[in-house]
């Protein structure tokens, strides 16, 4: 008997501002949105800092270091193979990225953050007790490999392939 009038208040959107979602839960979106608006003016803004902090730079390492551990041990208990990999980024080695644009600050800074930790991340990983593949050269002199700072396409990975291969298959 209501349908006619529910329908045209529906369809006219009269009566229903009551029961709008601000209205409802308006305290609660002034509460979070007065927490957010205090924190984030005390939020400090992010700095990498491996490359001015030598013990930031040691710590990074020896925790991704310690997390391979971490893996192997696992791997070994349930009577796998782990191996660590070092993956190659544009950004070390000598690959040809000259068409890419990788020149900005955010991105020599991110290169000096990789040579600050990788030194580290290889004196770590070579005195580990697990298999360790560094394969941050693995791209050199490779023309057209990366699409990115971190992303290859197809002839990078036919090249990783065959590191793999070699490197892995018994």
């Amino acid at each position: 008997g209501r349908e006619l009038t529910i329908k045209s208040l529906i369809e006219t959107n009269r009566g229903l501002d009551k029961f709008k979602f601000q209205r409802t839960f308006s305290q609660v979106i002034a509460f979070f949105k007065l927490v957010n608006n205090k924190f984030s003016k005390n939020q400090p803004t992010f700095e990498y800092s491996c490359s001015t902090n030598n013990e930031r730079a040691r710590t990074v390492a020896s925790n991704l270091v310690k997390n391979w551990s971490i893996a192997n041990s696992l791997a070994k208990l349930r009577g796998a193979e782990f191996t660590a990999i070092l993956q190659p980024v544009a950004l070390i080695g000598s690959p040809s990225i000259d068409y890419l644009n990788l020149m900005s600050k955010h991105h020599l800074t991110l290169r000096e953050q990789y040579l600050a930790v990788y030194p580290y991340i290889l004196e770590y990983a070579n005195n580990s007790d697990f298999n360790f593949l560094d394969l941050t050269q693995v791209y050199n002199n490779c023309a057209n490999c990366y699409i990115d700072r971190i992303h290859v396409g197809p002839q990078a990975h036919g090249k990783l392939v065959n590191v793999l291969n070699k490197n892995l298959l018994p």
